[in-house]
């Protein structure tokens, strides 16, 4: 399968899900022929922060995968080749023994084997930008959330990535995983954005799991806005409440077929798997804590902005 003409294929159906999904008023702005540019430089800049983030994020990871195999080789001198993949080898043996087996986990390929590789090497990457721009057009809070949360996420992963390199569950066995089968030829192109030790703890879990607690909070905003809802005036949230639940749905499917498809393309651990879990938790946690302070900040920081501004009209006045 062509990797290239696979992704291009998508392209337009996430434009649809973007059109069906967004609520009306960002839909409009963001899809009229005539401003739509306009409103989104606009949001870029009112959400530079945010949106700064991320590419920093983004750009670490990359220099990170630039750098992988200088500190790999300091690890593997201090504590010996592979010692902490053979951890993990003897620690979920008897799962891997009895997937892979005699046969190095050569098997027919099935529709599931094809629909997991799509979803991890076409859908995936297309939906950790997709979700952020999303939340750009229509939620600032949330996507202020989410960008802090993946600094976390980030910051936490970045050493174990560094000093405790973990082989792929396929690459420490000897294996063959359907993800490389299906898309032949993508080896050299994959690891260029990752690298065979980057698998303690899991960022494909961290990062759907992050996606779709977020997903599920800018659905619960609207269904908290429709019950405040003046009767008679809640027809628009109601509606505006029924694209977010689609939007957390199909989140929700998404992030479930990641967290499979990365133990049954063997590529990660189940270890890294539960990593992934605690490091989605612990960084939506302090995400979240940490937004609030800084909302709470600049209410205060506004609050005297305006009470110094009403006291010196007063004294002009007088």
């Amino acid at each position: 399968m062509n990797f290239a003409l696979t992704l291009l294929a998508t392209i337009p159906l996430y434009i649809l899900a973007c059109y069906l999904l967004l609520p009306e008023d960002p839909r409009k702005e963001l899809f009229d022929p005539k401003c739509g540019w306009r409103f989104i430089l606009g949001r870029i800049v009112e959400e530079r922060a945010a949106v700064a983030i991320l590419f920093l994020v983004l750009a670490v990871h990359l220099l990170e995968v630039a750098s992988d195999h200088i500190f790999t080789g300091s690890a593997d001198s201090l504590f010996g080749a592979e010692t902490f993949t053979a951890w993990f080898k003897e620690f979920e043996l008897p799962y891997w023994s009895a997937a892979i087996g005699a046969n190095g986990g050569a098997t027919a390929l099935s529709p599931l084997s094809y629909y997991l590789a799509v979803v991890y090497l076409v859908v995936h990457p297309i939906m950790i930008g997709f979700v952020p721009a999303f939340l750009l057009f229509s939620c600032s809070r949330r996507l202020k959330e989410m960008a802090v949360s993946y600094v976390i996420m980030y910051a936490i992963s970045l050493p174990f990535y560094l000093f405790f390199p973990v082989k792929n569950v396929f690459t420490a066995y000897g294996a063959t995983t359907p993800l490389l089968t299906i898309f032949d030829g993508i080896k050299d192109g994959w690891y260029k954005v990752t690298t065979e030790n980057n698998c303690f703890p899991s960022l494909h879990v961290a990062m759907v799991v992050i996606i779709a607690f977020f997903a599920y909070a800018y659905w619960k905003d609207a269904r908290k806005d429709a019950e405040t809802a003046v009767p008679g005036k809640g027809r628009g949230r109601r509606g505006d409440e029924k694209h977010r639940a689609w939007f957390f749905a199909f989140n929700t499917v998404y992030a479930a077929s990641v967290i499979f498809a990365v133990v049954f393309l063997k590529i990660h651990w189940i270890t890294d798997v539960v990593g992934g879990l605690v490091v989605a938790a612990i960084s939506i946690y302090f995400g979240i804590r940490y937004s609030k302070r800084d909302e709470k900040r600049q209410e205060r920081r506004a609050e005297q902005q305006f009470h110094g501004a009403f006291h010196g009209n007063r004294e002009e006045s007088s």
